[in-house]
């Protein structure tokens, strides 16, 4: 919980990355209708700065440093945004 506490959208960020693993591990992102369709709105919502992020690391190719980019550029709004919590927090 303190963790959480401290670093709340990192935890998000953490848990954004685990359902999208179990969304694509799970195939809901073949599924059109009823649950596939449901999760994949609240996946698109949480997931929107790891989408964007690997929409801009396709830039580098086949690079395979691509999958580090689109991470740290994924996990960037969040730390951000712990880092201004914790600045308004003091």
């Amino acid at each position: 919980m303190k963790l959480v506490r401290a670093w709340p959208f990192m935890t998000l960020a953490a848990v954004t990355i685990f359902i999208g693993i179990a969304w694509h591990a799970a195939g809901a992102a073949r599924d059109d209708g009823g649950i596939g369709q449901a999760l994949f709105t609240i996946v698109s919502i949480i997931g929107a700065p790891f989408i964007a992020a690997q929409r801009l690391s396709r830039e580098l190719g086949t690079s395979p440093l691509r999958p580090v980019v689109a991470l740290l550029l994924g996990l960037a709004p969040y730390l951000i945004a712990d880092l201004v919590l914790r600045a308004r927090r003091r």
